[in-house]
């Protein structure tokens, strides 16, 4: 009774935990109405190695928890989201993902959309064609694209892209996660 009751109060501790950081994580993510309808939207940001770009992956320390439970537990406890995958860099690299969608008005998921080729500026001004961001299908049912930025700059705070989406031109900026790695 008392190791059922421990783990009730695991479990609920790592559910909260987990919440809390999705809503924190995704109330900063730029989003964009479109003057056609619909919306443009940054669902989300990575940065690391190769096992960190997943669109819609628990946070590792939920994961982690998981792999931790008795498997009688496991068989209670919904498994968390292992993610999906657009590209990722190779293994000993870090990299910066953003993962974006362009929803129809009154849609949910994101739909395929026409794009141009991804321009990021950096605080100094200095601008890289990034080419075309990846398209992939999520295991939801939405389609996605990733920005994926091999070598980030670690000298500027922050990254503006300019794109286009359903021939709209689209500017939004981020916080650089790797700013000073």
């Amino acid at each position: 009774m008392k190791r059922a009751r421990h783990l009730g109060i695991i479990v609920t501790a790592v559910v909260i935990g987990a919440l809390s950081y999705w809503w924190s994580s995704s109330a900063r993510l730029p989003r964009i109405t479109l003057k056609g309808g619909g919306e443009f939207r940054v669902y989300k940001i990575c940065y690391g190695g190769p096992d960190d770009h997943q669109l819609a992956r628990s946070p590792k320390v939920i994961l982690s928890a998981w792999d931790h439970l008795p498997s009688f537990v496991q068989h209670l406890v919904p498994q968390p989201n292992f993610g999906d995958s657009g590209e990722r860099p190779l293994p000993r690299y870090t990299a910066v993902s953003v993962y974006w969608g362009w929803i129809e008005r009154g849609a949910k998921l994101p739909a395929p959309s026409p794009t141009d080729p991804v321009i990021m500026t950096t605080d100094s001004g200095q601008e890289f064609n990034l080419g075309w961001a990846f398209p992939f299908d999520a295991s939801d049912g939405g389609s996605y694209r990733q920005i994926l930025i091999m070598h980030p700059p670690t000298d500027s705070r922050r990254l503006r892209f300019n794109l286009s989406v359903e021939d709209e031109k689209i500017e939004f900026a981020i916080d650089n996660p790797a700013y000073g790695k």
